[in-house]
């Protein structure tokens, strides 16, 4: 039993670590745009389908997910801004490669280059993201889902123009782009940095420090074998009693984290209709005056929606928080009860331990 004990107090340690190391830094084999989804919409009152989309656009399972680490740390914001920068810059590249394609050809690219004019203006913002500002995980959600969207307009626009040639041109001019490559490295060197304040830290809570394994998980050098090891040895190191308080501390943490990531989530959600709307009409300024004709108009339809939608959404966002805040207090009550029994059997222990040790004298 204590053996599974100090495994799961390391894989508590670790285990976003291992995540970090495997997950974030995985080979780049991701598609250049998303699934394209339907764009029929109704001309009047919104809806279920189109309050749902809506909802989704606010922050995803996915995206949620992904804001953690941006909660984490400075380094994890890092990671996750660099990750959407690279995302948006592909995003760029790949649509104006497409433009000048289906130009040469003598197709109409008016509306495709007033969509390339606005993923311009987002990856200008996210270039200029900072890492340490209290606003990134709204800016980080907001980036992303505006992205997704335009995406799926271009997608809707030029997939039907292009040729199997031209599909694979677009990848032979994307494979060895400089600039992505700058980024896939400057992405794999923050992962390290972030996993090394991770080990640091998680040392840390334990009262052990061991800066040459930092350096190493810095460097790459590593393992996260060796990493488990460590952090093994050094719990099972521990008294009893610095033992419950590096569990209490650690379970702090993570009760922490969780409780800022549903407070993030849940302001987005309720404030995004009317953010998602403020961003439409600043980034329409921003448009240059060439573009601005075919732009304005896609913009202005995507207000309307948001507009029939609004009071849809607010009176479900309404009803999500009702529930949860049931959800939260069954739960706290339940985490009463579990120290209220830890600690009865805490007081029983020394009492135990006496009696037994005077039975030995």
């Amino acid at each position: 039993m204590k053996k599974l004990i100090s495994i799961l107090m390391v894989f508590l340690l670790l285990g976003t670590f291992v995540i970090a190391q495997e997950g974030v830094t995985g080979t780049d084999t991701d598609q250049p745009e998303p699934v394209l989804i339907s764009s029929e919409e109704p001309e009047t009152e919104a809806s279920d389908e189109e309050v749902a989309e809506v909802e989704e656009e606010a922050i995803d399972e996915e995206t949620e997910e992904e804001t953690k680490l941006i909660s984490e740390s400075n380094f994890g914001a890092k990671v996750r801004l660099l990750q959407l920068k690279k995302a948006v810059t592909k995003s760029y590249l790949i649509s104006g490669i497409i433009t000048g394609i289906l130009s040469e050809k003598g197709e109409d690219a008016s509306e495709l280059e007033s969509i390339l004019a606005e993923i311009e203006v987002l990856k200008e913002e996210v270039s200029a993201l900072d890492p340490t500002s209290e606003t990134n995980v709204e800016d980080f959600v907001n980036i992303k889902r505006d992205i997704k969207d335009l995406n799926k307009q271009f997608k809707r626009t030029a997939s039907p123009l292009l040729t199997p040639e031209d599909k694979q041109a677009i990848r032979d001019a994307i494979k060895d782009n400089e600039e992505l490559a700058t980024l896939n490295q400057d992405i794999r060197d923050s992962v390290l940095e972030l996993n090394a304040d991770r080990v640091g830290k998680a040392l840390g809570r334990m009262g052990k420090s061991d800066q040459e394994l930092v350096e190493k998980v810095k460097s790459g050098e590593a393992t996260k074998a060796q990493v488990r090891e460590r952090l093994r040895e050094s719990y099972n190191g521990l008294t009893p009693g610095e033992k419950r308080a590096a569990r209490t501390r650690i379970s702090n943490i993570v009760r922490n984290r969780i409780e800022l990531k549903e407070r993030i989530a849940e302001k987005v959600r309720l404030e995004h209709v009317a953010v998602r709307r403020e961003r439409l009409e600043q980034r329409l300024t921003k448009i240059p005056a060439d573009k601005k004709s075919l732009t304005e108009g896609r913009i202005n339809k995507n207000i309307q929606k948001l507009n029939r939608v609004e009071k849809k959404v607010e009176a479900k966002i309404e009803n999500l928080r009702e529930r949860r805040a049931k959800i939260s207090g069954e739960v706290q009550s339940i985490r009463a009860q579990i120290r209220e029994e830890t600690q009865q059997e805490e007081e029983k222990a020394p009492s135990t331990g006496t009696s037994s040790g005077g039975g030995k004298k």
